[in-house]
């Protein structure tokens, strides 16, 4: 109970870090206009530029995952890059000087590079899902509407549906040659293109997942667990109840 309320000294994201981020969501919820939820995004777009800087470079020195100076560790990278992803549609929606929509293009195209070469499967799995779902709405809703992107005028809902298709094969040429020698040299696809369903980070997994759903079964703990779970911070209490041994090879 002490850790679920209060969190761990390593993470700190116990019940009371929810309730403090809600409470700080609040406040600047009531004191936040219009322009300063946009000088916020701007200023998120001058720390990704250093973030995704950091990244390049440090892939580019070790030849490996970028860890980088600021964050230190890859998976932290690819989810912060995803948000300064977001900061930038919204700047180029709510912005109109021309400087600052040169600036978020730059910082996407960076933010992109820094997501492949931070190398995390799964924040990349997460984009691609946003850009999927977000592509298919905007082909059936977007109708006539227009956006002017690289001082062109262009259709919503055609953007959408080349995004689409753009998707779709590309994902089929590479799921027929996971094997091929191009994509290992890919930052980013290399690590997708190393998988196979009998990888150990494969079975590992599937076998976490084995234990979580065992963890929360009606059957073996009721339904009290079923819903409500073991609280923030105590998911080892579950993995250790439902331990498989065989996770070890």
């Amino acid at each position: 109970p002490y850790r679920a309320f209060f969190g761990t000294i390593v993470r700190g994201e116990g019940y009371i870090h929810l309730v403090y981020m809600l409470a700080f969501l609040m406040a600047v919820s009531l004191v936040f206009e219009r322009k300063q939820w946009l000088q916020f995004f701007k200023l998120s777009l001058i720390a990704g530029a250093m973030v995704s800087a950091d990244a390049i470079w440090s892939y580019i020195e070790t030849g490996e995952r970028a860890e980088g100076i600021f964050l230190r560790n890859p998976t932290f990278i690819s989810a912060y890059l995803l948000f300064v992803i977001f900061s930038v549609l919204v700047v180029l929606v709510y912005e109109n000087r021309r400087s600052w929509r040169r600036f978020s293009y730059a910082v996407l195209s960076i933010s992109l590079i820094g997501l492949a070469v931070s190398s995390t499967r799964s924040a990349m799995l997460g984009l691609l899902a946003a850009l999927l779902v977000t592509g298919f709405y905007l082909a059936m809703k977007a109708g006539g509407v227009r956006v002017k992107l690289l001082d062109r005028q262009i259709s919503v809902r055609g953007l959408a549906a080349g995004l689409l298709i753009f998707i779709v094969l590309f994902g089929t040429v590479f799921a027929l040659t996971p094997d091929g020698s191009l994509w290992e040299r890919v930052p980013g696809l290399d690590r997708f293109a190393e998988l196979r369903a009998q990888t150990q980070t494969i079975q590992s997994r599937l076998m976490a997942a084995k234990i979580s759903l065992a963890s929360v079964n009606p059957a073996n703990v009721g339904f009290d667990r079923f819903l409500f779970g073991y609280g923030p911070e105590n998911y080892n209490l579950a993995f250790n109840e439902y331990f498989d041994p065989t996770i070890q090879r």
